[in-house]
């Protein structure tokens, strides 16, 4: 039986086992071994993609890039606004960089350093649902930690992810300057809208606390309800660091 399967089923098979020895040896608990296992086989696509890419490193780069192409690498790039219409030599070094990731549901996806575009599943963010083809981090460009989301999803159910690094994404701009003078427009141009946002909100909570401060001259609130005043106003303007 085992001769009649492929190199990368024998091998997940082994993972599996190794998994639930140690997860036996460790004394975990029941409920926790069963969304190992479940993650586990969920990510079987994923652990496949991964192991596949070992394999073909026996190759030339070139090769790489045709072979990822091929199996459809480009169609994630095509989701990136400045991913989009690459030419074929810098598409084929871009998809050889892509890197296949999965989260279980319930957790959230924090990587600021990276852009990830959606193959399979679901996940909150802000008040919308993200699904196959949209994509997560494409501010990962931005310099300024303020001006980028901060708010981080969370899956709603087992969420596949194809994800390029920001420092892969360096390493194509120093091969292709052509390409680095794209990315950097890309940059300014989101730095800009952003920061028209950021700055908008900063002026009315600015707007706010000096309306609060009239009404204290006035004596039409007293020092609590100013201090409350305040801190609301600021932490609906000024962004912080949050979950959805």
């Amino acid at each position: 039986i085992v001769s009649n399967l492929d190199s990368f089923t024998i091998h997940f098979q082994k993972m599996s086992d190794d998994l639930n020895m140690l997860m036996a040896a460790r004394g975990l608990p029941k409920q926790l071994q069963n969304r190992v296992r479940r993650y586990l086989n969920e990510s079987f696509q994923v652990q496949r993609q991964r192991f596949h890419q070992g394999t073909l490193r026996a190759l030339s780069p070139g090769l790489q890039g045709e072979i990822a192409i091929a199996l459809g690498a480009a169609d994630v790039c095509n989701c990136v606004p400045y991913l989009r219409d690459l030419g074929h030599d810098l598409l084929r070094e871009i998809v050889h960089y892509l890197l296949p990731e999965m989260y279980g549901p319930g957790e959230f996806v924090i990587n600021r350093d990276a852009v990830s575009v959606i193959q399979r599943g679901s996940a909150w963010w802000k008040d919308k649902i993200l699904s196959y083809a949209d994509i997560i981090g494409e501010d990962m460009l931005l310099e300024s930690a303020h001006l980028r989301n901060s708010i981080f999803p969370k899956t709603l159910t087992f969420v596949e992810l194809m994800t390029l690094n920001r420092k892969d994404l360096a390493t194509v701009c120093e091969r292709f300057p052509h390409f680095s003078r794209r990315i950097r427009l890309a940059q300014i141009n989101l730095a800009l809208r952003r920061g028209i946002v950021f700055y908008a909100n900063h002026f009315k909570a600015v707007k706010a606390i000096w309306s609060t401060e009239r009404l204290a001259v006035r004596g039409e609130i007293d020092k609590e309800e100013i201090h409350k005043r305040t801190v609301d106003s600021i932490n609906k303007r000024v962004r912080q660091p949050h979950f959805s």
